[in-house]
């Protein structure tokens, strides 16, 4: 089985065929912060991950993959939210607040599940329709719990001292944007749209 991917310059309109995976079919795919290294991530089997550069002619050349490996860590990993990428390492996120980690440094160690967190405090019993992560302007790990049909909109961030998940009262003026592919949170001038949580998912439109 193979996976197609394209790079597509939104801007450009230029398109970019990368090479199939012929050992895994992604379930997400992420660049890195220069966006000149893509990586592919298999979250249904055993977490795996792959890469591929991009070289100085813009031609993406061939994955490096890592080897099937049954006994790697399993994680139920969110469909909605997009892996992301948080001080160098890619962090995926559970439906129950778990976090997976990936060092590029050390791609054949794969994902490593963390011990904590292990939920979403507080919000661990709260019935969460879409979840969210992303990192804050602040460099923070963030998730947004949103309820059915976009209500009650909960935010927490990751407290790297504790490693737990810790609820956020206040955006401090910021505006919070968040839909399934990206979600970011910016300063904003506008007072009216300060602290406003502003939803871009599909079927869920809120504040």
């Amino acid at each position: 089985m193979s996976g197609a991917v394209l790079d597509a310059d939104l801007v450009t309109g230029v398109v970019r065929k990368v090479p199939h995976a012929h050992k895994d079919m992604f379930d997400f795919i992420i660049y890195s912060d220069d966006a000149h290294r893509m990586f592919g991530i298999n979250a249904v089997l055993p977490l795996s991950v792959a890469y591929v550069n991009q070289n100085n002619d813009g031609d993406w050349e061939d994955w490096t993959l890592t080897e099937f490996d049954p006994t790697r860590p399993w994680l139920r990993a969110s469909p909605i939210t997009n892996p992301v990428i948080h001080r160098g390492l890619i962090y995926l996120l559970d439906e129950q607040g778990r976090l997976a980690v990936y060092d590029p440094c050390k791609h054949e160690e794969g994902f490593e599940i963390l011990d904590k967190p292990m939920s979403f405090g507080i919000f661990k019993h709260y019935d969460s329709h879409n979840i969210y992560m992303f990192e804050s302007d602040q460099d923070e790990l963030m998730v947004v719990l949103v309820g059915q049909r976009g209500a009650p909109v909960h935010v927490v961030k990751l407290n790297e001292n504790t490693m737990e998940w810790d609820k956020v009262d206040s955006l401090q003026g910021r505006a919070l944007f968040t839909g399934t592919h990206a979600s970011m949170m910016k300063k904003i001038e506008l007072e009216w749209m300060q602290n406003r949580k502003v939803l871009l998912a599909p079927r869920c439109c809120g504040t």
